[in-house]
């Protein structure tokens, strides 16, 4: 499987660095604030986030940039476990918290 091949995985690595540059250029353009590569710890893992983006006291997100196969219903499929991953009490406390949001 082409997402899983050592030989494609410095490819998909720029790839991704190079989206979450210019998400992060966007972002700000838009007036977020983003934070980068930020640490959340948690009880059970630490999560290592991407983007962190809001403006204090509207509104937060938390971005986790995947580069996915071009395979039917792989985009759908990563999107779904990503949610779930972040979807997490501890994760929105975080977030609320650093944000200034609800």
């Amino acid at each position: 499987m082409v997402q899983q091949c050592p030989r494609s995985a410095n490819a998909r690595t720029v790839w991704h660095n190079t989206i979450l540059k210019l998400l992060c250029k966007e972002l700000t353009d838009k007036g977020f604030t983003v934070e980068a590569d930020s640490t959340v710890e948690t009880d059970q893992v630490i999560r290592r986030l991407d983007v962190v983006a809001y403006r204090p006291g509207e509104m937060a997100v938390i971005i986790d940039v995947t580069v996915v196969a071009d395979q039917p219903g792989e985009l759908m499929n990563s999107h779904a476990r990503k949610c779930r991953k972040y979807d997490a009490p501890e994760m929105l406390t975080w977030l609320s918290k650093r944000a200034g949001v609800r």
